[in-house]
């Protein structure tokens, strides 16, 4: 994987493990803790705040089942239904760690993400220029970035909608693909070619524009709804609402 561009010149001392706060979940949802020497499932808690420490956080979507989770960057995550997902590292630099409590003041922030099978929806932030968020998929990593993307991926192809502020993906061999702002990018295996992708763009259709543009809209009334706080040099995330 292609990722932790921020963590040369930062030491593991200087991070806190970010706050992932569920805002909707399926009724019986669970997530599976993966880590070196354990595997096991949690049901998912509305209104939890979860923290991956050195665990994998993997989410398994049934056919109507679907998740709203906001981190502590600012970035807005839906996992759609039959989907694979997963948090596989999430650390932030938070410079007030001592206040008792306050909402948070971060600075860089280094996120992992892998999406295996299925969609995701994200609302990504303006990061720090030293912060770097990436989601693998079994094609591409995607460089994410400050703007709004619904992302479709298989063992097969992988379908990138920017909808809003393009998106880099990287391949393999570290060749990047820009796909610009109504930009649909398919991404598949070169025919005959397993160690190299192709990748075509076009325009997205005006209905999937719109059916796409209404979701994310909807995912955004969430950002206002949770405040992050540090506390005992935790990250916690408050319902508003």
């Amino acid at each position: 994987m292609v990722f932790l561009l921020g963590a040369s010149f930062l030491t593991a001392e200087e991070f806190t493990t970010g706050g992932i706060y569920v805002q909707v979940a399926s009724e019986n949802q669970t997530c599976n803790f993966i880590s070196k020497d354990t595997n096991f499932v949690e049901k998912i808690v509305v209104g939890k705040t979860y923290r991956i420490e050195a665990d994998v956080m993997e989410f398994k979507t049934k056919a109507t089942d679907s998740i709203d989770l906001a981190l502590s960057t600012g970035l807005q995550i839906k996992v759609n239904p039959n989907t694979t997902f997963s948090i596989d590292s999430f650390n932030q630099l938070i410079v007030n760690d001592e206040s008792q409590p306050a909402a948070i003041q971060a600075q860089y922030s280094v996120t992992a993400l892998s999406l295996m099978d299925g969609e995701v929806e994200l609302i990504a932030p303006k990061f720090d220029t030293n912060s770097q968020c990436i989601l693998q998929t079994p094609l591409v990593n995607v460089n994410v970035a400050e703007g709004r993307l619904v992302v479709k991926s298989n063992p097969k192809w992988v379908m990138l909608n920017a909808i809003e502020g393009g998106v880099t993906v990287v391949d393999s061999k570290n060749k990047t693909t820009f796909i610009d702002k109504g930009q649909m990018g398919l991404i598949i295996q070169y025919p005959g070619r397993d160690d190299q992708i192709m990748v075509t763009q076009k325009v997205i259709s005006p209905d999937e524009l719109d059916k796409m543009t209404a979701s994310l809209n909807k995912l955004a009334t969430h950002s206002k709804d949770v405040l992050f706080i540090v506390i005992d040099k935790r990250i916690v995330g408050v319902r508003l609402k």
